[in-house]
């Protein structure tokens, strides 16, 4: 009996080395895509070829040296499966796409429509809903494939540079997940950072602005703190404008840093039925520099100054959702409030494309001014 256990034993352990050994994917074998490009395919014979995509990938990849470094590849293709098809056998690694973290979209395909990608990135379950999508005011796989000399690492030097300009409101933070909620929902059309390639770095360009999937238009980068103090709540950002109040001597640069943002939109209906939108905008933050000599210490002079923030930034918004408006797209959720006040039949009569145009946008501003550094 003892004998015929062993035997059983043996054989037992024989078929489990053997099941492990089916799976076995070695680290340095496989390549794990960190970034992709996408944008329209170059003419061939004269002739656009609107149909198929110019796609790159950037992996990372260690030398013998340990030296980490990066390879890059490209290939044209109608879906991003094909590409990955035509892209293993450019490698001697096995692609995966279990680490993407960013996807780029050239300014001429996102113009098209970028729904294809979107879908084929959504069905792929090794592909995060925190993966980063961004637009390139250019042909987003030279951005990819550019090398430069302080950032060796393309692709990773892309990520961090959107993860802290997201935290700092000068951007918007598109994820997957965000980008596609916005894309279905009613009432509001999704938003994508813009970055462009410089001689020596990758530059913020402002934000993307989309109705449905297609790119119509841009906030610039100056701008980009005020479209998000009009999106919605944050806790981490800063402010430099030039406000101008006779009691603080005219034109004068204010930043204020440490911003707390809270946003409200309040919907109301004329007895005619038509609408009034009022943003409720309460900003806390830090006085970090000015160039006016006041002292804040005196509480007239502190909302003085608060009062002349509040009518700069009014400007400011009534600016924007002016362009907004005339653009046709609700990148801010307008019509997002307008549902939520509405009966279920009452919104779905509601054309709100033709009246998203024509609707009263108001602003209720409110800026306090915490501290001014080390002086309270």
């Amino acid at each position: 009996m003892h004998r015929y256990g062993r035997v059983l034993g043996l054989y037992v352990g024989i078929a489990l080395c053997l099941v492990g050994c089916t799976d076995q994917r070695i680290l340095e074998d496989l390549g794990f895509v960190h970034t992709v490009s996408y944008d329209i395919a170059p003419e061939e014979g004269g002739e656009k070829n609107d149909d198929r995509m110019l796609i790159g990938a950037s992996m990372p990849k260690s030398t013998h040296e340990k030296k980490l470094t990066r390879e890059t590849l490209t290939t044209i293709a109608s879906t991003s499966k094909e590409a990955r098809i035509k892209m293993g056998k450019q490698t001697e690694l096995a692609i995966v796409s279990g680490q993407l973290r960013g996807a780029l979209f050239g300014t001429e395909l996102a113009r098209k429509g970028i729904m294809n990608v979107i879908e084929s990135l959504m069905r792929d379950s090794a592909t995060s809903n925190r993966l980063k999508l961004s637009v390139v005011n250019g042909v987003a796989t030279d951005l990819l494939l550019k090398g430069y000399a302080q950032h060796p690492r393309t692709a990773v030097y892309i990520d961090r540079l959107l993860e802290k300009e997201g935290k700092r409101q000068t951007i918007p933070q598109a994820s997957l997940h965000r980008f596609v909620r916005d894309l279905m929902e009613e009432g509001i059309e999704p938003v994508a950072p813009l970055l462009k390639q410089g001689e020596k770095d990758v530059l913020l360009d402002g934000v993307a602005l989309f109705r449905g999937d297609k790119y119509v238009q841009r906030i610039p980068p100056e701008d980009s703190i005020f479209f998000s103090l009009l999106r919605g709540h944050f806790k981490q950002g800063d402010l430099a404008l030039q406000v101008e109040h006779e009691g603080l001597g005219g034109h004068n640069e204010v930043t204020m840093t440490s911003l707390v943002n809270k946003r409200h939109i309040r919907v109301a209906r004329s007895a005619e039925n038509r609408l009034t939108v009022t943003f409720e905008i309460v900003i806390k933050g830090s006085l970090l520099e000015y160039n006016a000599v006041i002292d804040l210490s005196d509480t007239k002079s502190r909302k003085e100054l608060e009062a002349a923030f509040e009518k700069a930034i009014t400007k400011k918004a009534e600016q924007m959702v002016a362009f907004l408006q005339e653009n046709r797209v609700d990148s801010l959720g307008i019509g997002v409030a307008v549902r939520n006040s509405s009966t279920y039949s009452a919104w779905k009569s509601l054309d709100w494309e033709s009246v998203y145009p024509q609707t009263d946008i108001r602003f209720e501003i409110k800026v306090d001014i915490n501290n001014a550094g080390m002086f309270k």
